[in-house]
């Protein structure tokens, strides 16, 4: 489903959905070795052609999916990325959803959280959901000069983050 495609899915949350199942990924990788999937269909519990169905389904009768929503108030981007993952997870795919958003800690310490764990055709799924708004802020840049809202926060280092850190757990 491409831009033009999801501009035709008329409720805002429903088009959100379809972004963010159809949306590209912050990383990608053509190994397939590699813990990083090529986008979200890459996983395998659900091909494209089924949510494309499910998601024109939803924006004529959203209530599952905005009743949902509405159990989860939040104004932060980032929260509702993840309540729409977990919609389309836990009602949309077959996968067993083990854990989500569970904290870790080590001696007492919270050392990261893990944002979706899942049982799927005798894997173990484990997913990071992140959405993260960067402005480029040079022609030509490296990935230092794309900065987030906050100055010191740039997509060079959030990737390293995110692979050194988050992705181990």
């Amino acid at each position: 489903m491409n831009g033009a495609q999801l501009q035709t899915l008329t409720h805002p949350m429903t088009r959100a959905l379809g972004w963010v199942l159809f949306g590209p990924p912050l990383l990608k990788s053509s190994n397939p070795s590699n813990l990083h999937p090529k986008d979200f269909f890459d996983l395998g519990l659900c091909t494209p052609e089924k949510a494309e169905t499910r998601l024109r389904e939803l924006n004529e009768t959203p209530e599952p999916l905005t009743q949902w929503l509405a159990d989860k108030p939040t104004r932060r981007v980032g929260h509702l990325f993840e309540h729409l993952i977990h919609y389309w997870l836990k009602f949309e795919t077959e996968a067993e959803i083990i854990g989500a958003q569970e904290q870790l800690f080590e001696d007492n310490r919270t050392i990261g959280e893990i944002d979706f764990l899942l049982r799927f055709e005798n894997r173990i799924i484990h997913i990071e959901a992140t959405v993260k708004f960067y402005l480029q802020t040079q022609p030509n840049p490296d990935w230092s000069d794309f900065v987030g809202p906050n100055t010191k926060d740039n997509l060079s280092k959030k990737t390293l983050y995110l692979v050194q850190k988050q992705l181990p757990l």
